[in-house]
């Protein structure tokens, strides 16, 4: 059997032998469980019980006569039947694993290990951000998060967004990256990068084709939390200012867009009252003590 056809239903949860079994059940149909051992050069053994396993997960039906011939179900209602299965067991686990999540977090740096993690950390982040969201994401990354970031502003959150190809994004701040072709011709991957509140942020570098990270760690640590924040509102600062200047803007116009970028890291901007305030609270989460291990 062709592996395109197996790796799907692997993935899925089925064996190897099942989804050969299943694949083979697709084109011969009514086919006993010898025949089918045959037709795949399996052991007779090995294939009834495979047979037995596609029974219970229904997908596939076994005539009530003596030949017991077996029959695939169809692939829409297979996989439809999988997809509710799997979507009502997510709404219970969520349910479930909610109650045991105890505490804010810690100030430890995490590494991501998947390019699908990376994607949910930040739906989560944009999804629990309550004032701003700074974001530096290359186009790829863009088309993935879009719904969120547009979500978040619809909420009310500040959401500006450096990009590198134009993109229209509801309700989004979106400031072009200076020599934004150069930088998607020369760099080989994709990267995503932010920080919300000023409290958590997540760095990602991953390939094109999304399937390899890089680099990729996360971490709620508000004290390096804030350094990227504060550093990312002067790369989106200049950002602004050198698209207003190439759009021809004036000494006047060029220090509004100062003075409204600039206070996003004053004294009195909401992130940092909001980790100066925690950091108060819990220094600790800055530095461990010399005897933790």
């Amino acid at each position: 059997m062709a592996k395109a056809e197996i790796d799907p239903l692997v993935e899925l949860g089925f064996t190897r032998l099942e989804s050969e079994v299943y694949t083979y059940l697709l084109g011969t149909p009514r086919a006993t469980g010898y025949a089918v051992a045959k037709g795949i050069r399996k052991p007779t053994a090995n294939t009834y019980k495979a047979l037995e396993s596609l029974y219970r997960k229904g997908a596939i039906i076994i005539d009530d006569g003596e030949s017991k011939a077996c029959r695939a179900v169809h692939p829409d209602e297979l996989l439809e039947g999988i997809r509710r299965r799997l979507t009502g067991s997510i709404d219970r686990a969520k349910t479930g694993l909610r109650g045991l999540v105890k505490g804010p977090g810690d100030n430890r740096i995490y590494q991501l290990q998947t390019v699908e993690q990376v994607f949910s950390r930040y739906r989560a982040m944009l999804s629990e951000c309550a004032h701003i969201a700074l974001l530096d994401f290359f186009p790829f990354v863009v088309d993935e998060l879009r719904d969120d970031m547009i979500s978040a502003a619809k909420r009310g959150v500040r959401v500006i967004l450096r990009l590198y190809e134009p993109s229209k994004l509801s309700g989004v701040s979106a400031i072009m990256a200076p020599e934004s072709k150069r930088i998607l011709r020369v760099w080989p991957g994709c990267w995503a990068n932010g920080v919300v509140d000023g409290q958590e942020y997540l760095l990602s570098y991953f390939s094109k084709d999304a399937h390899e990270v890089y680099q990729a760690v996360w971490s709620n640590n508000h004290f390096l939390s804030w350094i990227y924040y504060d550093a990312l509102v002067n790369e989106i600062t200049f950002s602004a200012l050198r698209q207003g200047i190439n759009d021809g803007m004036n000494l006047s116009q060029c220090k509004t867009i100062l003075k409204e970028y600039q206070h996003m890291f004053s004294v009195t901007s909401q992130p940092y009252k909001g980790a100066s305030s925690f950091l108060a609270g819990n220094p600790h989460l800055i530095y461990r003590k010399r005897n933790e291990k």
